[in-house]
């Protein structure tokens, strides 16, 4: 019996010792990390109804492309979109019990962590519904689908970063489905390596216009970093990242076009003075031209 019970011990160290191992090779992506339990709220709902173009684009696989701080994203096949899911704390996801079963109930650290995380929910839940519907062309947000829907029985193939093939409905999942830009440093680089000074003043101009813009709607954006959250369409800048929207009136930032662009532009504002002076020269005179 004390040669079963070790055998068997033995047995699930190992088998916890291996999930860990495929879990971070999996960047710490599963199934449930996307699969979210909580109830139905109206002022999450948004009238999104599914286009040709984006009907045709889920009926192909997704295969998974990154993972952000509060999303997994994939991409599909021919490039062009991604779909980013929320990735739900364990206390939102099915099953909740299976991480933390009891502590949740009991711990006054863990739920102080459960109301950060509902706190941290209805804000990414809130910038999206403000993305979608008052900067859709400004994030290139196609579809979005916040609150579940179970009667939705429409799937979505997913690929993770293993190869590992997933068949979900699309109504037990809170996600968008956003066209996929060139990030703008990226863009930058490129158009430098061909002497494009034209292309990188337009990309230049475009974005304290984006930021202009913004300002003008009344929205804040909390997280302005621009390298990794800003992109080119081939024709203008767009918001790549769109979690962090809020609107002026639950913010404490004073919108001001000129003081947002000096937030978020000083690494631009070094990139053109180390490539052309010109440019450089170009780009003062557009950000003191802001109101």
């Amino acid at each position: 019996m004390y040669l079963f019970f070790s055998s068997l011990l033995l047995f699930a160290a190992v088998l916890f010792q291996l999930d860990r191992h495929f879990l971070k090779q999996n960047d710490g992506f599963c199934l449930r990390t996307i699969l979210g339990q909580v109830p139905f709220q109206e002022k999450w709902e948004i009238e999104a109804p599914l286009s040709p173009e984006v009907q045709e684009a889920l009926s192909r696989p997704f295969h998974y492309l990154a993972k952000g701080h509060q999303s997994y994203v994939f991409e599909s096949e021919d490039g062009k979109r991604v779909i980013k899911f929320y990735r739900f704390p364990s206390h939102m996801r099915v099953f909740p019990w299976l991480n933390h079963p009891l502590s949740y109930h009991f711990s006054h650290d863990r739920r102080k962590i459960m109301a950060y995380n509902q706190e941290k929910l209805d804000l990414s839940f809130n910038s999206y519904k403000i993305a979608f519907e008052e900067l859709r062309n400004e994030t290139g947000i196609e579809w979005a689908h916040l609150n579940l829907t179970p009667t939705e029985h429409s799937k979505v193939h997913l690929i993770d970063r293993t190869g590992n093939h997933y068949h979900v409905p699309l109504g037990q999942l809170s996600c968008v489905v956003q066209k996929r830009f060139t990030l703008i440093f990226d863009t930058l680089e490129t158009m430098r390596a061909n002497h494009d000074k034209k292309g990188i003043q337009a990309v230049v101009s475009s974005l304290l216009n984006c930021i202009a813009d913004r300002c003008r709607e009344g929205i804040v954006d909390n997280d302005p970093v621009l390298g990794k959250n800003y992109g080119w369409d081939g024709s203008r800048v767009v918001y790549i990242d769109i979690g962090r929207f809020v609107h002026a009136n639950d913010s404490k930032i004073l919108l001001n076009a000129k003081e947002q662009a000096l937030q978020i532009t000083p690494i631009l504002a070094d990139w053109l003075q180390g490539y052309d002076e010109e440019l450089f020269k170009n780009y003062n005179e557009m950000l003191n031209n802001l109101d």
